[in-house]
């Protein structure tokens, strides 16, 4: 199994020096993360030029499902295989294929990230400290005793902090929670 580890470690490497853009956003969670198929592009093109194949397969093991990946070197036929225990998701206004579509690619997904070391630290939640807001907004929140201040306490006593106020503010969870209690106090 050697060969195969080192090519593995190759295409590892080769990946460590790819210069890719995140492209998938999660607007929940404010951050950014590798699609799918920037996964899948980033090891074809590290383990085609090597030798390496990669056969991706889900199958039902004692009631569960299990998702595989079998890197092969197609030089030696050494082989190894990365596994995951997965669950189909119950995904509404949506058929049973689409659940098992949706569980495919997510395990796909990472079942290449981890055989060829792909780090997303943004998907790990110890990684990033302490948070802003899960908001995206880029303005600043306005000094208090502004006009512009008491229209935001007047939307948020009326609407609560919702989307749109976390789409115009990068707030802290202090901030936050001012502005609640600003909100609330203007009610009275």
């Amino acid at each position: 199994m050697i060969e195969l580890y080192k090519k593995i470690k190759k295409a590892r490497d080769v990946i460590c020096e790819m210069d890719v853009k995140k492209k998938g956003h999660n607007d929940y969670s404010n951050y950014d993360y590798y699609l799918p198929e920037q996964v899948d592009m980033m090891v074809r093109k590290a383990s085609n030029d090597i030798g390496l194949f990669n056969k991706f397969d889900m199958s039902w093991v004692d009631g569960n499902v299990v998702a595989t990946l079998k890197v092969v070197d197609m030089d030696s036929a050494e082989e190894d295989v990365f596994s995951m225990t997965i669950e189909i998701p119950d995904l509404k206004a949506s058929n049973a294929a689409q659940g098992h579509g949706g569980a495919m690619t997510y395990a796909k997904r990472y079942l290449m990230m981890d055989a060829y070391d792909i780090v997303d630290n943004s998907l790990d939640p110890d990684a990033g400290g302490k948070k802003k807001s899960k908001g995206k907004g880029n303005s600043t929140l306005p000094k208090a005793n502004t006009t512009q201040y008491k229209n935001l306490i007047a939307y948020v006593a009326k609407n609560g902090i919702n989307d749109k106020v976390k789409k115009t503010y990068t707030l802290t969870d202090s901030q936050m929670e001012k502005i609640k209690k600003d909100a609330e106090q203007s009610k009275k």
